[in-house]
């Protein structure tokens, strides 16, 4: 039977294809998070945007860096990012750490503008609604 020589070790090759196979099929991490799996502590309006304060899962070799996001008419659809700690993802927003350990993300509003009856929904990757608000502007006295 034919082996190969792999630093100083003799492997056959049955057994040097099948380690391929698993090194090249190892699941590296999924690259969102699952809502479900994402603590929101709270979201609201501001002159910004819509804010979003969240708790990811803890994890010791993943973090959330940020969300990535797609505006349909007024609802604002976003993903929770994962990525490795000494790893880079493609995020839309970056993440503001808070004084108490959350996370937080600032979403503007689509077309970048907040009128007079405009309304906005935040809705996350699992079509579950995170909030919607209408500008009722400011009332005259």
């Amino acid at each position: 039977m034919k082996r190969i020589m792999i630093i100083g070790l003799v492997v056959p090759p049955l057994v040097l294809g099948v380690l391929l196979v698993i090194i090249l099929n190892v699941d590296y991490g999924q690259t969102t998070y699952e809502p479900n799996d994402v603590k929101v502590l709270g979201e609201g309006v501001s002159d910004q945007g819509i804010t979003l304060k969240f708790r990811p899962p803890l994890e010791s070799a993943y973090h959330c860096p940020g969300v990535t996001y797609t505006v349909e008419r007024s609802a604002i659809r976003f993903s929770y990012v994962r990525s490795p700690i000494n790893g880079t993802a493609s995020i839309d927003i970056k993440v503001k750490q808070e004084k108490d350990g959350s996370l937080s993300v600032t979403f503007p509003f689509p077309n970048n503008k907040w009128e007079k009856g405009d309304t906005v929904e935040l809705v996350d990757s699992n079509g579950k609604g995170r909030g919607k608000w209408t500008n009722e502007g400011i009332a005259d006295d």
